[in-house]
This record gives C-alpha cells, structure tokens and sequence, in this order.
C-alpha cells in the first residue's frame, strides 16, 4: 500500500495580503417585531386566513401581533374584553363578528 501523501507547510497567512472589500452602509435592518407591530400589514393579513378559513395561521399571527404591542394595548382600543380574545382562540371556529372584533383591535389607534 502507497504511503499517504500530506502537504507541505501551510502558506503564510498575512491581512496585508487579503482583498480589500467595501463595507455596506450602514442601513436600517429588518425587524420581525416592527413588521408584526405594522397594522395595516398585520390587518391584511388577518382578513386573507379569514377568506381562506385558516382560523389557525388567523391566530398565529394575531398572538405575534400582540406579542409586538402588547395584549392590553391590542384590545384596548376597541374594549375588546381579553375574555373574547381566550374564548375565541379555544374555539376552532369563532364567529364572524368575534373575528371582525378582534381585527378591528388591530387597526384602533
């Protein structure tokens, strides 16, 4: 059997001799937490599982929602009782106008 062969000794590393790369500017970076807190956005997104019936995904992204701002300030703006907002997630189909609640939650100042 052929005796393995190994490399020399391994090339000198120097920075001086690494390519120069300019750096991006320094920009705004991405925020999940900004874009869930977003209500347009996060509202367009509510009604398209509504007409889809995806009731899941619906409170997938409501809880991320609140997460971002906050459950009391959510539902405050409408005095949305936190009471509807539990019920409405156990059950697996909520009524239209619970739903209808809950988005305009989203939307109120």
């Amino acid at each position: 059997m052929a005796k393995a062969k190994t490399s020399k000794k391994p090339a000198k590393f120097s920075l001086d001799e690494m390519p120069r790369v300019a750096r991006k500017k320094a920009g705004e970076r991405w925020s999940p937490t900004r874009e869930l807190a977003h209500r347009e956005k996060t509202a367009r997104a509510l009604f398209q599982c509504v007409v889809e019936n995806d009731m899941e995904s619906f409170f997938e992204i409501f809880e991320a929602h609140v997460e971002a701002r906050g459950l009391s300030e959510s539902l405050k703006g409408i005095k949305v009782p936190r009471s509807t907002y539990y019920s409405a997630k156990a059950t697996k189909d909520p009524k239209v106008s619970t739903l209808s609640r809950l988005m305009r939650s989203v939307l109120a100042a």
